[in-house]
């Protein structure tokens, strides 16, 4: 019988096999018991494993693996009747290294095993498991470590800091470092949870205002279990579930958001700025006031590529407050909420955590931060402390709890000369719909009189095809709308939410489209006085849609 080992794991008492079975269309998560081990002289190690766990592959006996020093580990059957050699393939984005199998015969006297076994391992306590020999580990990246490294880390919502922030976070505290968190929401938007939590079928405004009551209070717990004190953490206190509504539509403070909690203010008493309305220039004003009072020299946030509106729009707020203020702090970002990811979706404490392959090749450095192992039990801790959350999706959450953190870093793109350009890569496949709208990239480029923006997609572009690109500019007066918005559809070009420009560049904005390319030439001059801007790209067919993660340029 033919089959893939596709990972193998190995720890004092368990073995875990995931095997895929080519015909059947699905993998098989196999954990075997260790019944004994051995150290023979031409083995670096010998396990056998007990055939109940084994049998579905066909073997009828306990089953072995070896462990060769330095050369492929193998799995054998004790009457030789088949062979899985593990030999590593290169290229793959599986979660390990990927396995080939072979078939084969590998007869019980042809491997001198020495039968001084170990006595038999029993399992305790919270297990964590080690990379078998020769599997591919993730790569280490050692972060810069400083003096007095102050990280300010920025959760959409109570849990995110747990779920992927622990390893930063105590490597800082073992550095004699300080850590601030803020947290965007009180997560009171999530009606299955408060509905689970209050045994109440339809939850009503006052059911989530109490649920954020509640996720304060288990924030509050949990940051006590990663080394944190209460006042280390700031509420801040804008709707759940209504962030990227802040950023897109509620801007002004003279129009706030109607929370699901029924408020259009911040109405929570332990709050950073109790009262404040829900609009995008307030939580604005609150970060920078936080960045500038912190002054953080490393600042966590979430990835800007994240599906969840609260998170790519928390990556907008913050990339936007950041850049009006004179501070530059190492920037880190993490990944919550993605496709696929993290696989699989369990709790795996033994596996690593891996970023998705869709987002390998668009510029990000992914970092892994090793955790040990009271780490790990630190993490679970603090993630279980976020009980009203674990009763509706525990198996997400758990999925975090790996051997690692994964953080990113990306290169901010500079168009500070004439004749500079920049490209901003897209996933490929990232697109809602049909892949007509996939957006291979984003190009910018910079003349002294224009600013040129070249939207690339993987197919022709059709006169049904619209698109929008949106600028802002965080330089911009206090009270403007601060974002530039062109419309190109029906082969007609549109600019709003930006009064002043009205009139002035309308007529001045040109395009030209070819095959699967549109080109916009910009005006520089409204871009004269912005050191930066912010930028998204969005393209329509019918239903289908793909976006652009929010981003920033140096002009």
């Amino acid at each position: 019988m033919q089959f893939e080992i596709l990972t193998a794991r190995c720890a004092k008492v368990m073995i875990v096999i995931d095997i895929l079975i080519p015909g059947h269309d699905r993998r098989i998560d196999i954990t075997a018991p260790i019944v004994e081990r051995s150290i023979s002289p031409r083995c670096f190690g010998c396990i056998i494993i007990d055939r109940a766990a084994i049998g579905r592959l066909g073997a009828s006996q306990d089953c072995l693996i070896l462990l060769h020093a330095g050369s492929p580990p193998c799995l054998v059957s004790p009457k030789g009747s088949s062979l899985l050699r593990i030999r590593s393939q290169s290229g793959s984005n599986t979660d390990n290294t990927r396995f080939g199998a072979m078939k084969g015969g590998f007869p019980m006297r042809n491997m001198p095993i020495m039968r001084c076994l170990a006595p038999l391992l029993v399992l305790t306590g919270s297990l964590y498991l080690l990379d078998l020999p020769g599997l591919a580990a993730p790569p280490q990246t050692p972060l810069p470590a400083h003096p007095q490294k102050r990280l300010l880390v920025i959760a959409p919502h109570p849990d995110d800091e747990s779920l992927a922030g622990v390893a930063l976070i105590q490597k800082t505290l073992r550095e004699g470092g300080i850590v601030q968190i803020a947290v965007m929401t009180n997560g009171d938007g999530f009606r299955r949870a408060a509905a689970k939590r209050f045994r109440v079928s339809h939850p009503q405004a006052s059911d989530l205002y109490r649920l954020g009551l509640v996720r304060q209070a288990e924030e509050l717990d949990a940051i006590k279990r990663i080394g944190l004190q209460e006042q280390q953490v700031l509420f801040l206190g804008y709707p759940d579930a209504g962030l990227r509504h802040l950023w897109s539509t509620h801007w002004s403070r003279q129009t706030p958001y109607a929370g699901l909690n029924g408020y259009r203010q911040v109405p929570y008493p332990r709050s950073y700025s109790k009262g404040s309305p829900y609009s995008g220039q307030a939580v604005t004003d609150d970060l920078r006031r936080i960045l500038t009072e912190f002054h953080p020299t490393d600042l966590l946030y979430p990835d800007p590529h994240d599906v969840h509106g609260d998170h790519w729009a928390t990556s907008a707020f913050t990339q936007y407050a950041l850049a009006g203020l004179p501070i530059q702090p190492n920037e880190w970002t993490y990944l919550i909420h993605y496709p696929q990811f993290p696989k699989p979706r369990r709790y795996r404490p033994y596996r690593s955590l891996r970023p998705p392959d869709r987002l390998q090749d668009v510029g990000i450095r992914w970092h892994h931060l090793p955790l040990q192992n009271e780490e790990i039990e630190q993490k679970r801790s603090a993630i279980f402390a976020h009980r009203s959350q674990v009763d509706v999706m525990k198996n997400l959450l758990s999925s975090f709890i790996r051997k690692n953190d994964l953080i990113g870093d990306s290169t901010i793109p500079e168009l500070l000369d004439v004749g500079k350009q920049v490209e901003l890569v897209d996933p490929m496949g990232d697109q809602s719909g049909e892949d007509a709208v996939d957006i291979r990239k984003v190009t910018f480029a910079r003349t002294a009189e224009q600013l040129r923006i070249r939207i690339d997609l993987t197919r022709a572009i059709t006169a049904q095809h619209r698109f929008t690109v949106r600028l802002r500019l965080p330089d911009a007066e206090a009270e403007d709308p601060s974002q530039i918005e062109v419309k190109f559809e029906h082969q007609k070009l549109s600019l709003s939410n930006y009064p002043e420009l009205k009139g002035q560049i309308d007529q001045s904005i040109t395009w030209h489209s070819h095959h699967n390319q549109l080109l916009l030439q910009i005006p520089i001059y409204p871009f004269q006085k912005n050191h930066s801007l912010l930028t998204e790209t969005e393209v329509n067919l019918g239903k289908s849609v793909d976006r652009t993660a929010w981003q920033r340029l140096y002009l």
